[in-house]
């Protein structure tokens, strides 16, 4: 309809339209009645017996393709609370552009099948100015994952604020970019006769197999070469059902323990099927391919991740040292997100571990904090907003991420990030001065003079300690005070100056 010219072209589109709508509600109301029948286990069973007897399965597969088929048939998702609350809990995590940027880490499968950097590249140039020969629409793929599918009051306000914030058009223009890079790889292999593509081609089209790597060799676009691009690019997205585990199918309300972590769950798969399946096969090739396709995998995962970072710290005014941008694209590819390893540092691996398993509950604890800090606030200067000094302003659509960590509380995080970097500096330092004093004679002249700058450091951070003590304990006293805009603008201005004292030391 979009596209009609006229307004007969409209009408025809219209009539099309409300067909194909109606052909869906039969279908759907097929299917609907065949999953309430109490027979569809027996159905399943008697389908195995044939794809056992046709030489399809082994005997030994049958448990598997029964569990798989039980849950693809009997699928069922969140509903009432337990949906609206997963969608809730998209938009307050996800509802930034910050989180925009992190779709960039989307082009890293668009880099790896390019066949090299610069045939990636190549793919993604042609993805972002549009002139591309598959698109996300041809196969359906406007939706980022399938967990964002659940249909609730919830769901269209998180595809409008993943619209308004970025993350569609990030996340599109990746898709466009991987499936035209996988195209062009399946032409390279083709036109090679590479005896893998051939191999699994004859398990998918058996006597038709030939042609369809002619059709790949000659550019040929139909069912067959659409459907190998599709296969392939499911293997790094999770956007269907059957990419995703069967616990995750049957599962209902306990969707929402999978919130935010298909990905994750996704990036696990692909770890095992590129690298540790073919490292572990026994075959030498095949061995030294698998270790090919890690590295190339880990490097550029941490390449795109440690440039979308880069960018977000730089938006959201975070001071990230070399050292922390490593350690934490390293847990990245563990499948750890940035606020885990935030965690970590601050409350331990045990506390991180378990925020890692339960669903997000970012509003809660925010309302939660706000409530404890609530006396803090009423301690703010009458010149600043007093919304600046609520967490919850991070769980505002689309703007709240940008105000909290600029301008509220995420300001006071920025100052926590940083009395951890000093301390753990400063334990570093302290090690050096016990090996130091356990040295004698020349070995600890020479020690002193390999470490002459850690040394010098070490005064300096002794001499910043005790400055930082004194402002803090100047500040507690005016805070123990009757309230008055005088003793808060002196509390800002010394938390000002030891803030600066801090972070010059970092740097």
């Amino acid at each position: 309809m979009h596209e009609a010219t006229d307004d007969d072209a409209k009408e025809s589109a219209r009539e099309n339209r409300n067909e194909l709508i109606g052909v869906e509600k039969r279908l759907t109301a097929y299917l609907s009645k065949y999953l309430l029948q109490r027979d569809y286990k027996e159905n399943i069973a008697t389908h195995i017996m044939k794809l056992i007897a046709d030489g399809e399965i082994n005997p030994s597969q049958e448990h598997a393709v029964h569990e798989i088929l039980s849950a693809r048939l009997h699928e069922h998702g969140a509903t009432g609370v337990a949906a609206a609350y997963k969608n809730f809990s998209l938009i307050d995590t996800m509802g930034s552009p910050i989180s925009a940027i992190t779709q960039i880490g989307d082009f890293t499968w668009a880099l790896y099948e390019g066949g090299s950097l610069f045939g990636g590249l190549k793919a993604i140039g042609n993805a972002l100015r549009g002139n591309v020969v598959f698109n996300k629409t041809d196969y359906g793929l406007e939706r980022i994952a399938q967990e964002f599918t659940e249909s609730d009051t919830f769901a269209g306000a998180v595809d409008k604020v993943f619209g308004l914030v970025g993350i569609k058009a990030i996340t599109g223009k990746a898709v466009d970019s991987l499936l035209n890079s996988i195209s062009d790889k399946l032409t390279r292999q083709a036109n090679a006769n590479d005896a893998n593509l051939i191999k699994k081609l004859e398990t998918y089209f058996e006597s038709g197999a030939n042609q369809v790597l002619q059709d790949l060799k000659n550019g040929v676009i139909n069912d067959n070469t659409r459907m190998m691009i599709y296969s392939r690019y499911l293997d790094f997205a999770p956007v269907t059902l059957s990419e995703l585990p069967i616990k995750y199918q049957t599962a209902g309300n306990g969707r929402l323990f999978y919130t935010l972590k298909t990905y994750t769950l996704k990036l696990f798969d692909v770890y095992r099927r590129e690298a540790v399946k073919e490292i572990f096969s026994g075959d030498k090739a095949r061995a030294i391919q698998g270790m090919k396709n890690l590295t190339a995998i880990l490097a550029l995962l941490m390449l795109t991740g440690a440039g979308a970072d880069e960018l977000k710290d730089y938006l959201l005014g975070r001071n990230t040292d070399f050292d922390d941008r490593v350690t934490d694209n390293l847990w990245k590819l563990a499948g750890l997100s940035k606020f885990i390893t935030w965690q970590v540092r601050r409350e331990g691996v045990g506390t991180a571990a378990l925020k890692q398993i339960l669903p997000p509950f970012a509003f809660v604890n925010a309302v939660g904090n706000d409530i404890i800090h609530a006396t803090d606030i009423n301690r703010h200067p009458k010149n600043e907003m007093w919304i600046n000094g609520l967490d919850t302003t991070s769980s505002i659509p689309v703007v709240g991420k940008m105000i909290f960590w600029n301008y509220g509380r995420g300001t006071q995080k920025h100052k926590e990030l940083s009395e951890i970097r000093f301390k753990k500096e400063k334990q570093r330092l302290n090690d050096i001065k016990e090996e130091f004093e356990q040295l004698e004679g020349e070995d600890k002249k020479q020690f002193y003079i390999k470490n002459k700058a850690d040394m010098a450091r070490l005064k300096q951070s002794i001499h910043v300690q005790g400055v930082t003590n004194k402002l803090k304990s100047s500040i507690n006293r005016l805070r123990a005070q009757p309230k008055t805009d005088a003793g808060d603008a002196m509390i800002k201005r010394l938390e000002t100056k030891r803030d600066l004292i801090m972070t010059n030391f970092n740097k």
